[in-house]
């Protein structure tokens, strides 16, 4: 299950309820922590993958899709279409994925993270992992 996290929360806070700038867009990654942060977790807190090809995919704001009915919890939730990272060479393994609102490094807010059911070991050249990333209010 994804977790929102107090920098989401403040962002979207920020932006409806203060009038801040709207994101251009959101960014995905893969983290490697071996427990899925805590929720007042934030970027630095976040052991990224690094090397093998990897890089954050870029969001549209355009392609969240709201989803019928509510969540177990009665909210929303919001998909994003798959998303494929393809490495290539091994980069060991990787347990979940994050948003945050920056292509690259630690300053922007952790958003949402989801912590894989198993740990995905990423052990050759070409290996994919494909995620389909949401987020959901409660």
């Amino acid at each position: 299950m994804s977790r929102f996290h107090d920098g989401g929360e403040k962002n979207i806070g920020d932006i409806y309820l203060r009038n801040a700038a709207q994101n251009t867009a959101l960014f995905l990654g893969l983290y490697t922590n071996a427990t899925q942060p805590v929720e007042g977790a934030v970027m630095t807190d976040i052991t990224e993958v690094s090397g093998g090809g990897y890089a954050r995919i870029t969001l549209a704001p355009a392609d969240w899709t709201e989803q019928t009915g509510q969540t177990a919890e009665g909210g929303k939730r919001y998909d994003q279409p798959q998303k494929v990272f393809t490495f290539t060479v091994a980069v060991g393994e990787v347990r979940g994925y994050f948003i945050t609102t920056t292509s690259t490094g630690t300053t922007g807010p952790l958003i949402v993270t989801e912590h894989f059911p198993a740990a995905v070991n990423v052990n050759q050249a070409g290996f994919e992992i494909r995620v389909t990333p949401r987020i959901e209010f409660r």
